[in-house]
């Protein structure tokens, strides 16, 4: 199932996973944050067991992902750090208002400003593409 590109949200590990030996080295990895979109970097070639997979598992090497979403146009600029608070918008595109991947209070960076703009309530959102900021 693993491949390179390919995005997931962490669920957090199952209760079976607390009793393996690679508990730390993968769903209990302390850099993983439970609710946080990842994307696949590197996948590994060696094969493991696992207690809760017959067909074993393959490590794999994870970034957090970029996020794509709507932001007020005020702060769609590319390189500024801003707090997220997620728009309270009746859209038709829930996902890009309110992202899987972000909590209110996370601090964001947009990376790249898109063309694509929408307006609610007299007020211009631009769609953006943001990494969370973790330091």
């Amino acid at each position: 199932m693993a491949r390179i590109g390919e995005k997931f949200i962490f669920t957090g590990p199952v209760d079976e996973c607390h009793n393996c030996k690679l508990f730390l080295s993968c769903t209990g990895n302390p850099q993983l944050e439970v609710g946080r979109i990842y994307e696949i970097l590197k996948v590994r070639s060696m094969k493991h067991e696992c207690l809760i997979s017959e067909d074993g598992v393959i490590a794999v090497e994870v970034t957090e992902a970029p996020i794509t979403l709507m932001i007020q146009s005020k702060y769609a600029i590319e390189g500024l750090t801003i707090t997220f608070q997620p728009a309270s918008v009746e859209s038709q595109q829930p996902d890009l208002f309110k992202p899987e991947g972000l909590k209110p209070g996370d601090k964001i960076k947009i990376v790249k400003v898109w063309r694509e703009k929408q307006s609610y309530n007299n007020e211009t959102f631009i769609k953006v593409t943001v990494e969370r900021v973790t330091q």
